[in-house]
Order: structure tokens, then C-alpha cells, then sequence
């Protein structure tokens, strides 16, 4: 029996390799197109001076970067064969992540336009 096709918990060690494998890969794309953009927004926000520019960036640090890692753990997960109650699970918490950015965004958008109309 070669060493890949040996199995664990329903994956053979060539099934967690390739996962491994795409979450370091698309990890390090998230990071790179994110560091990319940032600065490409910065550069603008530094020509134009308009007030969106840094809630722009903020915005993209602390709500897209992090959801756009965890879209990327939850979908390599779907390469693995998991339990039905750990696929549940997994699937609990992604749906709880995804409230919980939706309502920090929210709280954040409004935070800022309403102080915004407050000046």
C-alpha cells in the first residue's frame, strides 16, 4: 500500500495533502491581491483625498480580507470527506460567521453615516 492512499477519517493522505496544499495556495492569493489592492486604494485615497478612501480601506481590512480567508478555509473543507455531523458543524459556523461579519459591517456603515450626518 503506498503512503498516499493510505486512509483516516475517510481521506487518504493524498485528500489532505491537496487540501493543505489549496488552503496554503489560496491563502497566499488572498494575501497577495489583498496587499495589491490596498495599496492601490491607498495610492488613490492619497491623490483624491475624498473621506470614503480610508473608510474604503478599513473596510477592506477588517470585514473582506477576513471573510474572503474563511470562504477560503470553508471551501477547501469541501475537498475533505467529512461526518455528516462535522460537515452540520462546519456548516453552523460558517452560517454564524457570516451573520456576524454581516452585522459588524452594518454597525460600522452606520456608525459612519451617521456621524457623518451628525457634522
Amino acid at each position: 500500500m503506498n503512503f498516499f492512499e493510505r486512509v483516516y477519517f475517510h481521506n487518504t493522505v493524498l485528500d489532505y495533502a491537496i487540501f493543505l496544499g489549496a488552503l496554503i495556495l489560496s491563502a497566499a492569493l488572498i494575501f497577495v491581491i489583498g496587499r495589491i489592492v490596498l495599496r492601490h486604494i491607498a495610492a488613490r485615497n492619497e491623490k483624491a483625498q475624498t473621506p470614503y478612501g480610508e473608510f474604503l480601506l478599513s473596510g477592506i481590512k477588517r470585514y473582506l480580507l477576513p471573510v474572503a480567508y474563511f470562504s477560503a478555509f470553508y471551501y477547501c473543507t469541501r475537498i475533505l470527506t467529512l461526518d455528516d455531523k462535522l460537515t452540520k458543524i462546519v456548516s453552523g459556523i460558517s452560517v454564524l460567521f457570516a451573520i456576524f461579519m454581516a452585522a459588524m459591517f452594518l454597525a460600522s456603515l452606520a456608525s459612519y453615516f451617521f456621524g457623518k450626518l451628525g457634522k
